[in-house]
């Protein structure tokens, strides 16, 4: 038998569990809540209010976008996020680099193109921040600026076409990176001097994910062109 006390003992801790249970819960809903009220309410004063305590060259590449592309179609604590944005796929700037090459590296930026598996390796030759998302067929590249981001992409798909060696490419984009820096321009950093073509379909029949951190992209929430 049971006496009253254990039994009081074992009603608290049961009641203890039911209440964290219901405050975790309530806690993760709020969260959800708070995050799609972030995507939906993406005006330019939503967005300079949420970077306002960002890195200094965070805000600076963010303010930029705005001027040049208006409001993102997402803004998150960590983020700020367009879609099909002048010639880009998706653009993205991040409150602080994610797994850097530089601390700087904070804007992210994609175009669709098919590159076949044959040049995937010639891809890492060139480094700079490029990659390339094999299931969303998508060539990805993150710098500290889209002058940089032009210039590499240009070059990664020179590379894909078989007009540069990854050596040539990686040596002609330290070059031009270094008369940027002694503010000199070049057609390769000003736009993009290709036209993406169109991605042929996929054989999944659903769209995979594999970003690393759930939290940044939730298909649920997220408005990234498929």
């Amino acid at each position: 038998m049971k006496t009253a006390s254990k039994m009081l003992l074992e009603i608290g801790i049961l009641l203890g569990i039911i209440c964290l249970a219901a405050a975790t819960s309530a806690s993760a809903w709020n969260w959800q809540e708070t995050q799609v009220f972030l995507a939906r309410n993406t005006s330019k004063e939503a967005a300079k209010s949420m970077i306002a305590d960002w890195p200094e060259y965070s805000k600076l590449a963010a303010k930029a976008m705005l001027e040049k592309y208006g409001p993102p179609d997402e803004i998150r604590p960590v983020l700020l996020a367009w879609s099909r944005n002048g010639q880009w796929l998706r653009t993205l700037v991040y409150k602080a680099a994610l797994e850097p090459v530089s601390a700087r590296d904070i804007l992210e930026q994609s175009v669709r193109y098919d590159v076949p598996q044959m040049k995937w390796p010639a891809l890492s030759g060139l480094g700079h921040g490029v990659t390339y998302d094999q299931v969303g067929r998508k060539l990805i590249v993150r710098s500290a600026s889209e002058e940089t981001n032009f210039l590499v992409m240009n070059l990664a798909v020179e590379i894909v076409q078989g007009k540069r060696s990854p050596a040539a490419a990686w040596n002609l984009c330290e070059k031009i990176l270094r008369l940027q820096a002694a503010g000199k321009e070049s057609p390769l950093s000003q736009r993009l001097l290709f036209m993406p073509p169109p991605a042929t379909p996929s054989r999944w029949p659903f769209r995979l994910r594999l970003d690393s951190d759930p939290m940044l992209r939730n298909p649920l929430w997220s408005n990234e062109p498929s």
